[in-house]
């Protein structure tokens, strides 16, 4: 990850506990005011608070790339869940109390060429201001494409301004489940998306792109065409290019699962394109042909 908090804490090697954070240094840390209750490890001796509950500071300007996923929080500012319960220790056994926590603020993120833009899992109480995740890099023929941004278990209370995803097949994905309440991410001025298929909770059946081709190749443009064998599930088709010396993505977009072929314009003479076809379903998953490669006159 380009950054990842994943504020369990770590482990004291000599007792097996979770090392917390001292009380005595939560008024400067956090102001006088916060936190008005909080969960403490009932083995320490100053009973430290746990760190999860705590949340971030400051997170202002990261930048990220070429990554597997460029920003994850896990396990920060996590609700009041039994998570240490992991063998050996029982960690969660050691917990007393419980905790009411304040927002905590994300701003100014931008992550380009990364497999996934950003997961968040164990999390609530998240504003996420000014956000742009560009170009997904994932290359892999058999498996399906990964999707901008990933809410997959217990993001509670999420907000979102300005928030931008392109080049990605499927913008992003909120997975429901009996313990989580992904209903709860929310937008503000947004968001804005670009060659995305949509943004849910649901998985359908994806069969792959297939005898996909590319004519009318000139100096400056070419027509990509494939087939699909299943139109009725297609939301929409994504056909990634570049320039073989190139290593940022262009794309165009087909909205219509019915129709199967897109103009790739903007083109440059005597230069070779690799080029492949996304197709969506559902809306969250995917499928794609192996790379084709063509050349300009």
């Amino acid at each position: 990850s380009g950054m990842f908090w994943f504020t369990t804490g770590a482990v004291d090697i000599d007792t097996n506990k979770y090392v917390g954070f001292p009380q005595a240094n939560l008024s400067a840390a956090y102001g006088t005011s916060f936190p008005s209750q909080f969960r403490t490890w009932g083995n320490s001796a100053n009973q430290d608070v746990v760190i999860s509950d705590l949340p971030i500071l400051e997170m202002d300007g990261f930048q990220g790339y070429a990554c597997l996923v460029g920003f994850r929080l896990r396990f920060c500012n996590n609700v009041n869940t039994s998570f240490y319960n992991e063998s050996p220790g029982s960690y969660n056994q050691a917990i007393t109390g419980t905790a009411i926590r304040d927002r905590q603020s994300v701003t100014n993120i931008k992550v380009w060429n990364n497999e996934q833009g950003f997961r968040v899992r164990y999390n609530s109480k998240t504003d996420w201001d000014t956000i742009e995740n560009i170009n997904e890099t994932r290359f892999d023929v058999l498996n399906k494409s990964y999707v901008g941004a990933e809410f997959f278990h217990q993001a509670r209370s999420q907000t979102f301004k300005d928030l931008t995803i392109s080049g990605y097949a499927l913008a992003g994905m909120v997975v429901s489940g009996s313990t989580d309440n992904s209903s709860e991410v929310s937008f503000l001025n947004g968001p804005f998306y670009s060659n995305y298929a949509s943004w849910d909770s649901l998985v359908a059946p994806c069969n792959k792109v297939t005898q996909m081709n590319a004519t009318n190749i000139t100096s400056s443009s070419a027509t990509v065409s494939w087939s699909h064998s299943d139109p009725i599930t297609a939301t929409r088709f994504l056909v990634r290019y570049r320039d073989m010396n190139e290593s940022i993505w262009h794309y165009e977009t087909q909205a219509n699962g019915l129709i199967h072929n897109v103009v790739l314009s903007n083109l440059s003479g005597n230069t070779q394109y690799e080029y492949q076809v996304v197709v969506a379903c559902g809306p969250n998953l995917a499928g794609w042909h192996a790379r084709k490669i063509f050349m300009t006159p």
